[in-house]
């Protein structure tokens, strides 16, 4: 009887013991936010080339970046993206507030300006930030054949196929960090395909990758 009543009591006390032990660890443990970006991530705009509810043809975004993924990803309407973009809306990605458009895009400001915004704009003289869909389309989806296009409206795009470029053409986009059209344009590689669709060279060798 007594060995039994010890067996018990041991058991309790060993009970105990690990109870302690399981209340200290979680005491200690904190667990991270869904919505807490790590701490070496880094924020920046992106779009892809993909219609949004309130970005036409083109999506655009804020994502989180960290060790060259994405982990997080913000929608935006162009409106929001643009005005982030120039620091005139806070954004996390442009927190100082300076125009990263004329920082980092070496073409004339028309290519983020509407063409109403500035009298020298002629929406068809180059390829503005609403352009992008003539990477993926041969023709503009929201103008059909037989359509009259609006006033400043592109209708021709660059892709070699309806509605997805070429592989030839991908050869070239994957030198922007995408591995499919849907994919994200974004950083450093965002900047630089703003600045060369305003490029003859790049458009023409673009447009004859079939």
């Amino acid at each position: 009887m007594k060995k039994r009543f010890f067996e018990i009591g041991y058991i309790a006390v060993c009970l105990f013991v690990s109870s302690v032990f399981l209340l200290s660890s979680f005491s200690n443990y904190t667990a991270p936010c869904k919505d807490e970006a790590p701490l070496t991530a880094q924020y920046t705009f992106a779009f892809t080339l993909q219609p949004g509810p309130n970005s036409g043809l083109i999506t655009y975004w804020m994502v989180t970046v960290h060790n060259d993924k994405i982990v997080y990803k913000t929608p935006m309407t162009e409106k929001n993206f643009i005005l982030s973009m120039k620091g005139e809306m806070y954004s996390k990605a442009n927190p100082t507030g300076i125009n990263l458009f004329e920082q980092a895009v070496q073409s004339d400001s028309c290519f983020y300006q509407y063409y109403w915004e500035k009298e020298e704009c002629n929406p068809l003289d180059y390829y503005r930030l609403d352009d992008l869909w003539t990477l993926r389309y041969n023709r503009n989806p929201e103008c059909p054949e037989g359509c009259t296009p609006a006033k400043g409206m592109r209708v021709d795009g660059l892709a070699a196929n309806k509605t997805y470029p070429s592989d030839a053409q991908m050869a070239i986009l994957q030198d922007y960090g995408v591995s499919h059209y849907t994919g994200f344009f974004y950083g450093d590689d965002m900047f630089r395909i703003f600045t060369d669709i305003n490029d003859p060279n790049w458009v023409n060798n673009y447009e004859n990758a079939q």
